[in-house]
């Protein structure tokens, strides 16, 4: 388990290179905090950054040093060696001449990228970031968790839906050690419920370690379940994660479980889902994925810019493959924004009212399941 420090600043740069944040968001943040906004809400802007005079010689050592970071960081070396080429067989070509500003220059460069590798997860980021020097400071620490506080750890809702079916939204998966109590009372909230539903359409990523605690919850005590194992290019050998051996609450074991998804859905977020359909212990309704699967870091480059490059990969100890470029695929398709009334639907339709149902219980059932048939009236 990482040490707080490391969670913070594991959890910034995760989130931080989420889809869901476009370059120009991340340029006016205030380091990580601004960089979260989606998910955590707004922060004032700082001062602006001096303005950059592009020049040739700027262009190229931004280049350079983005190829070298390449090549010497990402998982893939091969494909390393094919953007780094790229993106200096451009600049030689003079493709960068007209671009004068650093937004623009970082916007084209990680486009170039994008176009060799399709690894979602790479981005240039003018101005630099700055989350490679070191752990933020006790005020940027209070102010981080005062604002994933406000938003309760980034479990923004945990409710009852009419026919006792539990509903989690999770819109990020921050460390145990920060959002770790927020969860497991949620959980605690929710299991008297007779099935959950765990909406991930605006989840953004997180750690394997909240992927761990959740899915804890939702197998049987006893032995753990392997859920995902990550590789890295300077540690070949494997990080397994399992199911924890203990959690506070009662487990969910048993119950159906269903995980909406959307195609924003991205990382960390994506591996709750793909475990869990492959261990066959959720049904996943939506939209595909985004398809990042390839964790990393942040490097600095020269002139304030800075690289987000994946040195790892995820490998499913089941598939011994992982959800890269294809994002994780719904067992039901459909919208979006009619995956909550879908898994609802199929979630009921299992829970038809039995001899042993109340009155109350039964209405209650057939009310919603009547309403939501006319939804869908073919499934």
């Amino acid at each position: 388990m990482r040490d707080l420090l490391q969670s913070l600043r594991y959890t910034f740069r995760v989130l931080l290179n989420s889809p869901g944040f476009t370059i120009t968001a991340v340029l006016v943040g205030f380091l990580y905090l601004n960089a979260l906004q989606r998910v955590l809400g707004s922060e004032p802007l700082p001062t602006p950054t001096p303005a950059l005079i592009l020049d040739e010689p700027t262009r190229t050592s931004v280049i350079d040093a983005a190829a070298q970071a390449l090549e010497g960081k990402y998982v893939f070396p091969d494909l390393a060696k094919k953007m780094a080429d790229k993106i200096r067989q451009e600049n030689a070509s003079k493709t960068y001449d007209t671009i004068t500003t650093g937004e623009d220059l970082s916007r084209r460069l990680t486009e170039d990228l994008y176009a060799v590798a399709h690894d979602r997860h790479i981005r240039i980021y003018y101005p630099d970031l700055d989350l490679h020097t070191g752990p933020p400071t006790a005020e940027q620490m209070a102010r981080f968790q005062q604002r994933v506080a406000w938003n309760n750890f980034a479990f923004p809702e945990v409710k009852r839906l009419a026919g006792n079916i539990g509903y989690l939204k999770v819109d990020a998966l921050l460390s145990p050690t920060i959002a770790g109590d927020t969860a497991n009372a949620a959980m605690a909230f929710l299991a008297n419920t007779d099935a959950l539903i765990i909406d991930e359409r605006d989840g953004h990523g997180g750690e394997p370690e909240m992927v761990d605690l959740l899915c804890t919850y939702l197998f049987p005590v006893g032995e753990r379940t392997h859920l995902n194992d990550f590789e890295s290019r300077e540690e070949p050998r494997h990080q397994e994660y399992y199911t924890f051996s203990w959690v506070p609450g009662k487990r969910f074991a048993g119950k159906d479980v269903y995980v909406l998804t959307s195609h924003v859905t991205f990382s960390g977020s994506e591996e709750l889902a793909y475990d869990l359909k492959v261990l066959k212990r959720a049904t996943i309704v939506g939209e595909v994925t985004g398809g990042g699967a390839n964790p990393g870091d942040v490097f600095p480059l020269a002139n304030s810019f800075s690289i987000f490059v994946p040195t790892g990969r995820a490998v499913n100890p089941i598939t011994k493959t992982n959800w890269e470029g294809v994002g994780v695929q719904p067992d039901v398709a459909v919208a979006a924004d009619k995956a909550l009334d879908m898994a609802h639907y199929l979630a009921l339709k299992k829970l038809h009212p039995t001899e042993s149902s109340s009155d109350r219980e039964s209405k209650e059932i057939n009310t919603k399941l009547h309403e939501l048939e006319k939804e869908f009236p073919e499934k």
